[in-house]
């Protein structure tokens, strides 16, 4: 699939604003991080270019310091307004986890599914964190995203269930 105008200047914004920071590994870029949101989305057949260049952009708000002005300013108020629907700390206080779940569980179909790419793609680097945060992130999952995942995209569901399944293991 050939990308829009507006998903490869949101790529080249990502990449300039996560220049030089590394994913929990500290070998990988962090840009590979949003490009495997976008893909994953594109696995599940996402195709509305706002909600991919939003996967490209979803973490430069709480990450890079960027604005939902700023994203709306150079992209559109959709793309922003996605953004900002899966920041933390953006639309209720950053230490309101079930705020935060529950909003996101309420939100449109495009903000759930970029959230869940956003997840399953985070297990590929889970074992990178303290045990306590891989523990949080497992109840999040067990608690929050399975069940939206299950009503959102079955192979979201598959994929956050095999990460479940392969802690136990």
């Amino acid at each position: 699939m050939e990308m829009s105008e507006l998903e490869r200047r949101a790529e080249e914004f990502a990449r300039e604003k996560h220049k030089g920071r590394l994913r929990k590994d500290r070998v990988t870029p962090y840009i590979e991080h949003p490009k495997g949101v976008v893909d994953l989305l594109k696995v599940i057949g996402v195709t509305d270019e706002n909600v991919l260049a939003a996967g490209w952009l979803h973490d430069v708000i709480e990450d890079e310091g960027c604005t939902y002005e700023e994203l709306k300013d150079r992209f559109n108020e959709t793309v922003a307004t996605y953004v900002r629907a899966v920041t933390r700390g953006v639309l209720e206080p950053k230490d309101d986890r079930k705020g935060y779940m529950t909003r996101i569980a309420d939100a449109d179909t495009g903000t759930r599914l970029m959230k869940l790419a956003d997840v399953v793609q985070n297990l590929s680097t889970i074992q990178f964190l303290k045990p306590e945060k891989q523990e949080r992130m497992f109840n999040d999952i067990r608690e929050y995203y399975l069940p939206m995942a299950k009503k959102a995209s079955p192979y979201f569901y598959e994929q956050l269930k095999e990460g479940i399944k392969t802690r136990q293991n």
